[in-house]
């Protein structure tokens, strides 16, 4: 859309980028989110994060890719910096553990989690593909004026519709990250009211998803065993069932609400292939990393990683190019100036 001088709207800010230099190990991750009002540690003997930031007035959206990493926001650091914004956090795909303290939960591909920043929370990050979209409290509490009462709240993927434009509000958050980079600044500032729309149908009288036990766990199985096993082109509903010992009719109720098994394995083929592609120093070609993430062809990995993430692989790494080559990396300063914008409501 152009004014009436011809002129096309200012694009948003960002991509900003920030992506883990092994040399660094994990000191400015830790920096980056400090600066969020959370402390982090790291899980097991790997860590690797890709997170691409964008800003908007009332809303911010980070797209991360992460895996091996603790974040735990308590009392004392609400206590210091007063953050009273919302956040809503959406699984692409992986193994991602989050609520307040105490009372976290695995998440589901698709499913929603809804949380105060002026409350302790803990999220618990395996291996994952998430998004974050961080509002200014005054929308979040305009649609759900008892919001503070909600915080932890889960929305699974089939449990709620919103807008006819998506299957649920976690479909709404991931189609908004898909997107974002054709934004301009006004079309992603209004991404906080859209948000805010969609949280009003949310009930706050309803229960939460009980997921039986038993798929739950099958589920998560399943999933280690996915990603263990990512590289293997046969990689299928039976290689699955027999990987963790189920029947396949099992497996396939454990991943129903989902989609289902072999779009979980999409999911992480796609998920493991764009953070390969995103690594420092990685220099095969998207036809060898293709291929060395199970997919049966170049041309089947770009479909994929298009439908998920809105750009072709190419494009992708072209972009990150214009990123290491100039300033666009996300920083502390950054951060720090975004989140007391939030803060202000603006």
């Amino acid at each position: 859309m152009s004014d009436e001088s011809g002129a096309r709207p200012a694009p948003a800010p960002g991509p900003l980028v920030f992506r883990n230099d092994p040399s660094d190990g994990f000191g400015r991750y830790h920096d980056l989110v400090g600066a969020s009002g959370a402390a982090t540690a790291r899980r097991g003997e790997i860590f690797e994060a890709t997170v691409a930031a964008h800003n908007a007035p009332g809303v911010m959206l980070f797209d991360r890719q992460i895996v091996g990493a603790e974040h735990r926001r308590e009392p004392a650091h609400i206590r210091r910096d007063g953050f009273e914004h919302f956040y809503l956090q959406v699984l692409r795909s992986g193994l991602l553990m989050t609520g307040p303290l105490g009372e976290e939960q695995w998440l589901a591909p698709g499913d929603a989690v809804l949380m105060d920043a002026a409350q302790p929370q803990r999220t618990v990050v395996v291996a994952a593909d998430y998004v974050t979209v961080v509002l200014a409290r005054p929308f979040v509490e305009a649609a759900l004026p008892d919001a503070r009462g909600l915080h932890g709240r889960r929305i699974p993927r089939a449990a709620f519709q919103g807008l006819a434009t998506f299957q649920g509000l976690g479909d709404a958050v991931l189609s908004l990250a898909r997107r974002v980079g054709d934004l301009d600044a006004e079309a992603l500032s209004g991404a906080a009211g859209m948000m805010a729309d969609l949280l009003a149908g949310v009930s706050p009288g309803g229960e939460r998803r009980d997921d039986a036990v038993a798929s739950a766990s099958d589920r998560l199985r399943a999933v280690l065993f996915i990603d263990a096993h990512i590289a293997r082109p046969g990689l299928d509903v039976a290689a699955v069932a027999a990987g963790v010992g189920l029947s396949r009719s099992a497996l396939y109720r454990a991943f129903e609400a989902v989609g289902g098994v072999e779009r979980e394995i999409t999911r992480r083929r796609v998920a493991r292939f764009r953070s390969a592609l995103m690594r420092p120093g990685e220099l095969r070609s998207i036809e060898r990393l293709a291929f060395a993430h199970g997919f049966s062809s170049p041309g089947h990995c770009s479909r994929q990683f298009k439908a998920t993430y809105g750009l072709t692989p190419g494009a992708c790494r072209a972009g990150l190019r214009e990123v290491q080559g100039g300033n666009a990396g996300l920083r502390l300063h950054h951060l720090r100036g975004w989140y007391g914008e939030i803060g202000s409501g603006a």
